[in-house]
């Protein structure tokens, strides 16, 4: 459960980075390196995991290209973002299943032209060795498989006579991305895997997912505590206003003049920000965070 709710955080965090700073598709189409890198630090996420991300997005229809060639959130991700976790996970993971796109491919020695929504990722049996990994996960459940062997059982299930290292990179990075996903946890099928792969209800998505809070606590040294998912709109207004300095079971946001500037950039008065956070806040607003208000106010 960590997992799904990692990647639906991920996908969240990016297209809301994209939103403020839209990034530009390269000449050939696709996002260039440095974008990548800069997506990937504001992530704390490695390029390939920032590649996998920025794949999902694509294939969920979440991200346009406008006129100037600038990449956005598309109008639908404001809907996704209206729709349970069960529902946004399961738009995620089915397109996965049966794209053609291989985000593996971006980063890899020999494929150096090769960008992230780039239109070189497509590859013809990507598809049936992404199916037939999932296949053999469920039929060894409770198993996680050490990839030399599970490469062998790839090998004798769906033999190749050329180009067989792509088939087990296929393997691979596609037991990688399942992980990332939640389709798998520590290697073996999850319990979500397993009803996604039948095809059943996922709502116990839903149930299991931590509980959002709707408070954060304000410390002295001008960071923020979030002691667990914060509620949509909330997170939204914070991350404006703050930047993410760690993640995990509680969140650490950090206030700085250019976080506060931001925030104001969007249409906020001091006096705004600061009745927002007496709001959200258990605690009292320190006074060197009132001081920082003020002044770049």
């Amino acid at each position: 459960i960590a997992n799904v709710s990692t990647v639906l955080r991920w996908v969240e965090e990016l297209l809301n980075f994209w939103a403020d700073e839209p990034a530009d598709a390269l000449r050939a189409g696709g996002l260039g390196v440095r974008d990548l890198k800069i997506v990937s630090t504001h992530l704390g996420v490695d390029e390939s995991c920032t590649a996998f991300v920025a794949e999902l997005a694509y294939l969920a229809s979440l991200i346009s290209f406008d006129g100037d060639d600038r990449i956005l959130p598309s109008n639908k991700f404001d809907i996704w973002l209206m729709q349970t976790p069960a529902d946004r996970w399961q738009v995620l993971a089915s397109q996965w299943l049966i794209t053609s796109r291989v985000s593996g491919l971006v980063g890899r020695a020999e494929s150096k032209n090769v960008a992230a929504l780039g239109p070189e990722l497509d590859r013809v049996n990507a598809s049936k060795v992404r199916a037939l990994t999932l296949a053999i996960l469920n039929e060894n459940q409770g198993i996680a498989p050490e990839l030399a062997s599970f490469n062998e059982v790839i090998a004798w299930r769906a033999p190749v006579r050329r180009n067989s290292s792509l088939q087990e990179e296929l393997a691979s990075w596609t037991l990688r991305e399942a992980e990332w996903l939640g389709i798998t946890g520590q290697g073996a099928i999850s319990k979500f895997g397993l009803e996604f792969l039948n095809g059943d209800d996922l709502s116990s998505i839903n149930e299991d997912l931590p509980k959002t809070v709707d408070h954060i606590l304000i410390q002295s040294d001008n960071t923020a505590i979030a002691p667990g998912p914060l509620e949509h709109e909330i997170s939204q207004a914070l991350a404006m206003m703050a930047e993410i300095e760690s993640r995990g079971g509680a969140t650490v946001y950090r206030f700085s003049e250019s976080s506060i500037r931001r925030g104001l950039d969007h249409g906020h008065s001091g006096e705004e920000i600061r009745a927002f956070l007496n709001k959200v806040s258990k605690s009292a607003i320190p006074q060197p965070l009132e001081y920082l208000i003020g002044d770049v106010a």
